[in-house]
Protein backbone atom coordinates (compact mmCIF):
# COMPACT_ATOMS: atom_id res chain seq x y z
CA UNK A 1 0.00 0.00 0.00
CA UNK A 2 2.78 2.30 1.01
CA UNK A 3 4.32 1.62 -2.76
CA UNK A 4 1.39 1.93 -4.42
CA UNK A 5 0.85 5.37 -2.30
CA UNK A 6 4.27 6.64 -3.32
CA UNK A 7 3.49 5.94 -6.90
CA UNK A 8 0.51 7.76 -7.01
CA UNK A 9 1.94 10.99 -4.88
CA UNK A 10 5.02 10.61 -7.83
CA UNK A 11 2.85 10.38 -10.70
CA UNK A 12 0.72 13.47 -9.03
CA UNK A 13 4.03 15.30 -9.18
CA UNK A 14 4.84 14.36 -12.24
CA UNK A 15 1.14 15.69 -13.47
CA UNK A 16 1.33 19.04 -11.78
CA UNK A 17 5.51 19.15 -13.32
CA UNK A 18 3.38 18.47 -17.18
CA UNK A 19 0.61 21.25 -16.07
CA UNK A 20 3.06 23.79 -15.28
CA UNK A 21 4.96 23.14 -18.64
CA UNK A 22 1.35 23.08 -20.16
CA UNK A 23 0.70 26.66 -18.58
CA UNK A 24 4.09 27.83 -19.42
CA UNK A 25 3.46 26.74 -22.96
CA UNK A 26 -0.01 28.37 -23.15
CA UNK A 27 1.43 31.61 -21.56
CA UNK A 28 4.32 31.76 -23.92
CA UNK A 29 1.90 31.12 -27.14
CA UNK A 30 -0.12 33.99 -26.02
CA UNK A 31 2.82 35.93 -25.87
CA UNK A 32 3.75 34.98 -29.09
CA UNK A 33 -0.03 35.68 -30.64
CA UNK A 34 -0.09 39.18 -28.30
CA UNK A 35 3.43 40.50 -30.25
CA UNK A 36 1.90 38.91 -33.81
CA UNK A 37 -1.30 40.87 -33.38
CA UNK A 38 0.48 43.97 -32.48
CA UNK A 39 2.88 43.33 -35.30
CA UNK A 40 0.12 42.92 -37.80
CA UNK A 41 -1.87 46.27 -36.18
CA UNK A 42 1.60 47.99 -37.17
CA UNK A 43 1.84 46.21 -40.78
CA UNK A 44 -1.92 47.49 -40.97
CA UNK A 45 -1.56 50.77 -39.82
CA UNK A 46 2.25 51.19 -41.89
CA UNK A 47 0.26 50.14 -44.99
CA UNK A 48 -2.59 52.24 -44.26
CA UNK A 49 0.02 55.10 -44.33
CA UNK A 50 1.84 53.57 -47.08
CA UNK A 51 -1.71 53.98 -49.16
CA UNK A 52 -2.39 57.76 -47.89
CA UNK A 53 1.35 58.53 -48.63
CA UNK A 54 0.72 57.07 -52.45
CA UNK A 55 -2.98 58.88 -52.64
CA UNK A 56 -1.18 61.70 -51.40
CA UNK A 57 1.58 62.00 -53.78
CA UNK A 58 -0.49 61.01 -56.51
CA UNK A 59 -3.08 63.65 -55.82
CA UNK A 60 0.29 66.10 -55.78
CA UNK A 61 1.55 64.65 -58.98
CA UNK A 62 -1.90 65.13 -61.18
CA UNK A 63 -2.01 68.98 -60.01
CA UNK A 64 1.68 69.16 -61.05
CA UNK A 65 1.05 67.92 -63.97
CA UNK A 66 -2.33 70.06 -64.86
CA UNK A 67 0.05 73.30 -63.65
CA UNK A 68 2.94 71.87 -66.36
CA UNK A 69 0.07 71.77 -68.89
CA UNK A 70 -1.63 74.90 -68.18
CA UNK A 71 1.99 76.55 -68.45
CA UNK A 72 2.35 74.99 -72.00
CA UNK A 73 -0.79 76.02 -72.82
CA UNK A 74 -0.53 79.70 -72.05
CA UNK A 75 3.12 79.51 -73.61
CA UNK A 76 1.80 77.79 -76.93
CA UNK A 77 -0.83 80.77 -77.07
CA UNK A 78 1.87 83.31 -75.90
CA UNK A 79 4.33 81.97 -78.90
CA UNK A 80 0.63 81.63 -81.32
CA UNK A 81 -0.20 85.58 -80.81
CA UNK A 82 3.57 86.60 -81.08
CA UNK A 83 3.98 84.63 -84.47
CA UNK A 84 0.54 86.27 -85.29
CA UNK A 85 1.23 89.72 -84.60
CA UNK A 86 4.72 89.41 -86.32
CA UNK A 87 2.98 87.76 -89.43
CA UNK A 88 0.78 90.88 -89.39
CA UNK A 89 3.35 92.93 -89.03
CA UNK A 90 4.82 91.50 -92.27
CA UNK A 91 1.85 91.30 -94.75
CA UNK A 92 1.29 95.10 -93.44
CA UNK A 93 5.07 95.86 -94.35
CA UNK A 94 4.72 94.23 -97.78
CA UNK A 95 1.55 95.71 -98.45
CA UNK A 96 2.47 99.36 -97.06
CA UNK A 97 3.73 101.53 -100.17
CA UNK A 98 7.07 102.08 -99.75
CA UNK A 99 7.53 105.50 -98.38
CA UNK A 100 8.28 108.25 -101.20
CA UNK A 101 11.62 109.95 -101.38
CA UNK A 102 11.49 113.82 -101.47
Amino acid sequence: VKALRKVMDDDQLHAEELQMQNHALVLETAEQRAALSFSTTEVAFARAEVTAWKRETDELASRLQKQEWKALEDEAAMEEARFLEETSKKEEDTSAPPPADQ
